[in-house]
């Protein structure tokens, strides 16, 4: 069983990339980390998918720049991925008062809202599958509910495993700045 950690990011996000990184090379089960830099702003929908397209791993890991897992991540997840194509934990939110996305799988409630951030394992064949992420508002959302279309087997950790930073400086897929040009 291979990991990969699929991390897309712009120039300028070069310390909370670094945080990242750290976060990731401390992982007590080994994982590729994938960067991607998005000089022309093509944004992390399409970076994503490039660095998918480029890894042999069984399982993605998406991972925002301005996002932390902790060391036993994968260690955790890994005792639950058989006969799941996608499974998630549970975070800690900083940035965002009061709210928290963590809630345990429920189908019809996914269909009305996003309630699994995009830091969730993804089994590499679903993600060829779907085609990966597409570049739409809420791509994370939208391949939720495309694998869900197509019988995905959602399984919940509710365990908290990593660290969800909202308005650290402005997040990746949630920068308006992201697809304007440099």
């Amino acid at each position: 069983m291979s990991f990969a950690v699929l991390t897309a990011s712009l120039p300028e996000r070069a310390s909370l990339l670094e945080e990242c990184r750290a976060s990731v090379a401390a992982l007590t089960l080994p994982a590729d980390h994938l960067v991607g830099i998005d000089a022309q702003r093509r944004g992390p929908a399409l970076i994503r998918n490039d660095l998918a397209a480029s890894s042999d791993a069984d399982w993605l890991l998406p991972l925002d720049d301005d996002d932390l897992i902790d060391p036993n991540y994968l260690q955790v997840l890994a005792t639950h991925l058989d006969g799941a194509d996608i499974v998630y934990p549970w975070c800690r939110v900083e940035g965002r008062e009061m709210w928290s996305p963590n809630r345990l799988y429920r189908p019809d409630t996914l269909l009305r809202f996003n309630f699994i951030p995009v830091s969730a394992l993804i089994r590499h064949s679903l993600w060829d599958e779907l085609g990966g992420f597409r570049s739409v508002a809420y791509e994370d959302f939208d391949l939720w509910r495309r694998a869900l279309g197509a019988g995905a087997r959602f399984r919940c950790v509710p365990e908290v495993l990593w660290t969800y930073r909202i308005n650290v400086a402005g997040g990746t897929s949630r920068n308006p700045e992201w697809g304007k040009a440099a």
